[in-house]
């Protein structure tokens, strides 16, 4: 029997519920995730920081009772924001799951929010926009997104100045309303490991009764930007510098196109016997970091195709030249069906290898959840993978990959003139 067969979904209160039992003794990991949709940069920030201080104590207990309980049983719970959704993450033992799940939701359901954890939490974020001012990959990063999003989209990104203002304009109610916004969204959670499924249908009903939410719908950007940019942003003291290109790809995870496309990124700079490491470090010594790769795409609004690489004063000028050289023959010419045997290979069984494990097998789950497909793409991914035809993959380069409309953006500190 297969992973979803295997699983039981169900409602559990106000949760979207999976449950799979394995044959990991002990040993329990919780996965999920709430669309929330913040609609502008600037929420999405104070989303963030409303999130960085769901840890820090509930309405009835402090931060300190908290993980105090947590320490002594030698479990984790965790909160993350990422965009339009919010992620919770907790691992136990089994005879722990009816106190850790417990815990999670009263974090999440009734946090403490108050004053001086809210300053604490709003000084850390302000300490972290502050270091991204001098990192020159999250500077090309935030220029590239905004060269290829308009401002709302989910996948733009401010600049630190524009992000470090409005920080300190928002207001401690700002934060208590993105809770409560967050409290509109439908939860969805996985759980993996030594359980019994009714006994968790059971807890995450009782712990889960302060939620209302109810499902979001597919999130509608505007339209993407259509002319390409070239732009450099100087940072002093940088003399490694990162160079970006992109352009927005028109698909989502849930388009026929997306597998394809995905594939195609793979082979041309998905990991170390991609075409870009072999051609750009190995054979030519220009960088120790280059990569390609589809980023942002989501089930429900699309991303850019990527390429990124990590470049040397004196290797600038040759280092963008031979990577627009490599980008241009493989959207020309395509890959060949030996490196795309690879790549399935690849991808299949690293896929199967991330099954191994609870946590992998919780986010494997989460993201078809997520996605909106039935729990059977997880069985059938490997399958899908082996389908993609060599003609699929090219047709979709050939149609989807267009370096006329990539962006390029080099951060760092640009080498002096000859002479100068």
């Amino acid at each position: 029997m297969g992973i979803a067969g295997r699983t039981t979904r169900t409602t559990a209160g106000p949760v979207d519920l999976a449950v799979l039992p394995t044959g990991i003794q002990d040993v329990v990991t919780i996965r999920g995730s709430v669309d929330t949709d913040p609609g502008s940069p600037a929420s999405e920030l104070v989303q963030d920081w409303m999130v960085r201080t769901l840890d820090r104590g509930s309405q009835s207990r402090d931060r300190f009772e908290i993980a105090s309980i947590l320490e002594n049983l030698g479990a984790q719970v965790g909160f993350s924001g990422s965009g339009s959704r919010i992620r919770m993450s907790a691992r136990c033992l089994r005879k722990d799951l009816p106190t850790v799940v417990e815990l999670l939701f009263e974090q999440l359901c009734r946090p403490a929010l108050d004053s001086p954890e809210l300053a604490k939490s709003r000084d850390r974020l302000a300490a972290s926009i502050q270091r991204g001012i001098a990192d020159a990959g999250y500077r090309a990063n935030v220029a590239l997104s905004q060269a290829v999003y308009n401002p709302l989209h989910p996948n733009y990104i401010p600049l630190p100045a524009e992000e470090d203002r409005a920080l300190r304009e928002a207001t401690e109610g700002d934060a208590r309303a993105a809770h409560a916004h967050l409290l509109k969204g439908r939860p969805r959670l996985v759980i993996v490991g030594d359980v019994d499924p009714d006994a968790c249908v059971d807890l995450v009903a009782r712990a889960s009764g302060d939620w209302a939410g109810q499902e979001r719908g597919p999130v509608m950007p505007p339209g993407k930007k259509q002319k390409p940019v070239t732009e450099t942003v100087e940072i002093a003291d940088r003399d490694n510098l990162e160079v970006r290109w992109g352009h927005a790809l028109d698909i989502t995870r849930m388009d026929d196109d997306f597998l394809p496309a995905y594939l195609a990124s793979f082979i041309l700079g998905g990991n170390f016997s991609a075409r870009l490491m072999n051609e750009i470090r190995e054979k030519r010594g220009l960088t120790y970091g280059i990569g390609s790769g589809l980023r942002g795409i989501d089930s429900r609004y699309p991303g850019m195709w990527r390429i990124q690489v990590t470049l040397s004063q004196e290797n600038l000028e040759y280092g963008i030249d031979a990577t627009e050289a490599v980008v241009r023959e493989f959207a020309d010419g395509g890959v060949t069906d030996e490196e795309l045997a690879d790549k399935k290979t690849t991808l299949a069984g690293s896929f199967k290898v991330r099954l191994a494990t609870t946590a992998g097998l919780a986010g494997a789950l989460l993201q078809q959840m997520e996605d909106g497909r039935d729990l059977s793409w997880v069985d059938s991914y490997p399958a899908r993978v082996e389908g993609c035809s060599l003609e699929s993959v090219n047709e979709v380069i050939g149609r989807r990959f267009d370096p006329a409309q990539l962006s390029r953006i080099v951060a760092g500190t640009l080498p002096k003139p000859v002479g100068a």
